[in-house]
C-alpha cells in the first residue's frame, strides 16, 4: 500500500506540473511552442501505457551507465540528480562502492520505481494537457486582452490572470486524470515494481487464496481513490 501511495502522490505531483507546462505552450503565440507541445501531446495519447512503461524501464533506465570507472553515473542539474542502470537519486553524496560510485543520501528511487513514477506522470499529463488548454479557452479572451494593456507579458497574464480561473474550471476532469493514474500504477505488475497488484499476485500464487488477496486489493484501490476523490472535493469547495 505504501508503494501504491508513493506512486500516486509523485505521479500526480509530476504529471499536474508538465501538463499545465505543456497546455500554456498549446496555446504559445510561438508557432514552434505551439507545434512541440502538440507532438507531445499526440504521441503519448496515441500511444499504449503499457508499451511506454516498458519503454522507459527497458530502453531508458536499464541501459543507464552502471557507475564503473568506464561508465560513470549521469550528474544532471548540478550534480542534485544522480542516474544509474541502479535507479535515480536526488541529493547525496557519490560513493564508491564495490568498484562503482554511486549515489549514497538523498531521496533513492529503483529503476522500476522511477520507470513507473516517470512513465505514469509523462502519459496522464499528455491528458492533463488538453483539459488545461481547455481550461484555457473557456475564460474570455478579453481578460488576457486586459492584462496585456495593463502591460503584462503573455506568460504573466497568463500565470496571474487566466491560471487561478482555469483551475477553478478544471478540477472534475483533473481528478478523473488524477484517479486514472493511481488505478494504472497496477501495471507496474509488467516491470517488477512491488506495488498492491503484484503483492495481490504473489500472495495468491502462495497460498491459493486468490478470492481474498484480490477482494483487499480492490478495496484498497477504492478507498485510495476516494481519498483523493474526497481530496479534489475539499480544493473544488474551497476555490469556490
Amino acid at each position: 500500500m505504501i508503494n501504491t501511495i508513493q506512486v500516486a502522490v509523485i505521479g500526480i505531483a509530476l504529471a499536474a506540473l508538465v501538463g499545465v507546462v505543456v497546455g500554456a505552450a498549446r496555446l504559445s503565440p510561438n508557432w514552434l511552442v505551439g507545434r512541440m507541445a502538440l507532438g507531445y501531446v499526440e504521441a503519448l495519447r496515441n500511444t499504449p501505457l503499457l508499451v511506454q512503461l516498458f519503454f522507459w524501464y527497458f530502453a531508458i533506465f536499464l541501459q543507464l551507465p552502471d557507475g564503473s570507472s568506464s561508465h560513470p553515473p549521469l550528474r544532471l542539474l548540478g550534480g542534485l540528480v544522480t542516474l544509474t542502470n541502479s535507479g535515480l537519486a536526488i541529493g547525496g553524496a557519490l560513493v564508491e562502492r564495490f568498484g562503482r560510485m554511486m549515489a549514497e543520501g538523498g531521496y533513492q528511487l529503483t529503476p522500476e520505481l522511477a520507470a513507473l513514477v516517470i512513465g505514469l506522470a509523462v502519459y496522464t499529463s499528455a491528458f492533463i494537457a488538453e483539459i488545461v488548454r481547455g481550461g484555457i479557452l473557456a475564460v474570455s479572451r478579453g481578460q488576457m486582452e486586459a492584462a496585456r494593456s495593463l502591460g503584462l507579458t503573455y506568460r504573466q497574464g497568463l500565470r496571474l490572470i487566466i491560471l487561478p480561473q482555469v483551475f477553478r474550471i478544471i478540477i472534475p476532469p483533473l481528478g478523473n486524470q488524477f484517479l486514472n493514474l493511481t488505478k494504472n500504477s497496477s501495471l507496474a505488475l509488467g516491470i517488477g515494481y512491488a506495488e498492491l497488484l503484484t503483492t495481490a499476485n504473489t500472495v495468491s500464487s502462495q497460498s491459493f487464496r486468490s478470492l481474498e488477496a484480490f477482494t483487499v486489493v480492490t478495496l484498497a484501490y477504492l478507498a485510495l481513490s476516494l481519498m483523493i476523490s474526497g481530496a479534489l472535493n475539499v480544493i473544488r469547495l474551497r476555490l469556490g
